[in-house]
């Protein structure tokens, strides 16, 4: 599935979120509320602090979002309004975003992790990614609003980060990833950054 890795700070993270919340064709899909495993989910434009966590957004013009309904038998349920809120019961109680099944093209996923694990001090892997058209072989292509706002996040990136060779500069690879100004910063002052997510 198409990710972009990315190497984000606080502040940088503020810059990508408010960019995010400009974007007229995308929502946010928040935690409205949780009581053990059910949980209640809604779309809202904008967010006001972006903590380390997992996230979820919607490309509203690519089409309705649906709830798997776990069974190849019964038909997924769409969400009639996002914005409105859905219910939503989950196997665990540590859910920060909705699940859509592994193959809905129409949100994608935003993982901010500030903080690293692999070595002291070390600056998290962060990441975006989406389903893109994993499934256009049994007919569940990704719709061309979903591809063409992937590839407009992916130009937002690009212009304000800079592409460092992953998982290091000495790897034979052709994979990248991309640094913010304020990790891209910390990580040519020595800064050590995860690999892994």
């Amino acid at each position: 599935m198409p990710e972009t890795i990315l190497y984000l700070t606080s502040r940088d993270a503020d810059l990508l979120r408010e960019w995010l919340n400009r974007e007229a064709s995308v929502a946010w899909i928040v935690k409205a509320r949780q009581s053990g495993c059910d949980y209640g989910w809604r779309a809202v434009d904008t967010i006001d602090a972006l903590p380390g966590g997992h996230y979820c957004l919607w490309n509203k013009e690519a089409g309705p979002l649906n709830i798997p309904s776990g069974s190849p038998d019964v038909p997924d349920a769409l969400v009639e309004d996002p914005y409105a809120g859905w219910n939503q019961h989950l196997d665990h109680e540590n859910a920060s975003a909705p699940w859509f099944g592994a193959g809905l093209p129409r949100s994608y996923w935003l993982r901010f992790k500030p903080d690293g694990r692999e070595a002291q001090g070390a600056i998290g892997r962060s990441g975006v990614g989406w389903v893109g058209d994993r499934y256009r072989m049994i007919g569940k292509p990704a719709p061309l609003t979903a591809r063409r706002w992937w590839n407009r996040l992916g130009r937002f990136v690009r212009s304000h980060s800079t592409a460092i060779p992953w998982p290091s500069p000495s790897a034979n690879t052709r994979m990248w990833a991309y640094a913010f100004p304020d990790a891209f910063g910390e990580i040519m002052s020595g800064r050590a950054r995860d690999v892994n997510p």
